[in-house]
């Protein structure tokens, strides 16, 4: 019994389906991380009582604010933004406020520094009262986990036009 070859139009949906079940699985965080993250508790809910969340592992992101290095480590204050179905922050200019997360390492501020995008799996140790200008704010902080910058998306974007229309950011 001779099978009949694959057709064109054929592969390209192989390809498709595969590429797009490819995409889907990718986030910024781990597969163990992910199973852990409280999904039930909301940006708002965490800046009312940041305390009564203590200890559990939330997923935040936003754009860096501040870097601050101390010999503990380093203290990242981000802008919060809301997060695409990847986990990569929205480019809007919707917030809900800032946090801040502590990472037991040096972070340098070069890498991580005002404007970029950030996202992290971070445990909440409660909250931090610091003055921004002369207005008291209690920050919700968090204990890094895991932390993924994002590149900068004004790289150019690479069309390719076979079999059907694809675009990839260049990295």
């Amino acid at each position: 019994m001779s099978q009949r070859p694959a057709l064109p139009g054929q592969r390209t949906l192989v390809l498709f389906v595969a590429v797009a079940l490819t995409v889907g699985c990718l986030s910024p965080v781990s597969k163990s991380v992910r199973k852990e993250l409280d999904q039930d508790i909301s940006f708002d809910q965490l800046t009312e009582l940041p305390g009564s969340y203590e200890g559990r592992l939330v997923l935040l992101g936003g754009e860096i604010i501040r870097t601050h290095n101390k010999l503990e480590g380093t203290t990242i204050e981000i802008l919060q933004k809301r997060l695409n179905r990847w986990g990569r922050p929205k480019d809007e200019d919707d917030t809900g406020g800032r946090f801040l997360v502590f990472a037991e390492r040096f972070l340098d501020p070069v890498v991580y520094s005002r404007g970029r995008r950030i996202t992290v799996a971070g445990t909440v140790l409660g909250g931090h009262a610091e003055k921004i200008g002369e207005v008291d704010y209690v920050y919700p902080l968090l204990r890094a986990r895991e932390i993924h910058l994002w590149q900068d998306r004004s790289s150019p974007v690479l069309v390719y036009p076979y079999p059907i229309w694809y675009q990839w950011e260049l990295d």
